[in-house]
């Protein structure tokens, strides 16, 4: 008689780990190129002519645009598929990460910024969807728990030094 985990076991799709794979390192852009403007920032400004309010608006909106569409981009995951809201958000964030970094204007870099957040958030969300069908909630709920740590781990860093 086969137990239930052994029934699990036969029903998981065996390229599980490569999706696996695909959502790891897209989550790792996702969380290295929130705070990769952090580093690059004061190489930039002087060569953009950046103003303060520039600066400032190039760091939060990323996490301005981010924030604001998550929850919108995980319900159009539900509706519309996850895998494909992941891809097309995913494809979307490597054209706005190329626009990013091709800025010529402190307009261009804030507004890139900002794209870049919004289609960051469509591979979150969908990123969180696939943890918690494959692996349950403690597996989505635990990727979500790692960016938190990770995130605060970065502000304590950057705030005590």
């Amino acid at each position: 008689m086969k137990t239930s985990a052994q029934d699990n076991s036969a029903e998981l799709d065996p390229q599980r780990w490569r999706a696996l794979a695909v959502c790891l390192i897209a989550g790792f852009m996702i969380l290295l190129d929130g705070s990769m403007i952090n580093v690059a920032l004061p190489s930039i400004q002087p060569d953009l002519h950046l103003s303060s309010i520039e600066v400032t608006w190039a760091v939060s909106g990323y996490a301005l645009a981010f924030g604001l569409t998550l929850v919108a981009a995980g319900r159009l995951g539900d509706d519309l598929g996850r895998r494909r809201i992941f891809t097309t958000g995913l494809v979307l964030f490597v054209i706005a990460s190329l626009f990013r970094g091709a800025a010529q204007s402190g307009a261009w870099l804030v507004a890139s910024r900002f794209g870049v957040g919004l289609v960051a958030c469509s591979c979150c969300s969908s990123l969180r969807g696939y943890c918690l069908r494959t692996g349950g909630a403690a597996s989505g709920n635990g990727w979500i728990l790692s960016v938190r740590c990770c995130s605060a781990w970065r502000l304590s860093r950057s705030c005590f030094r």
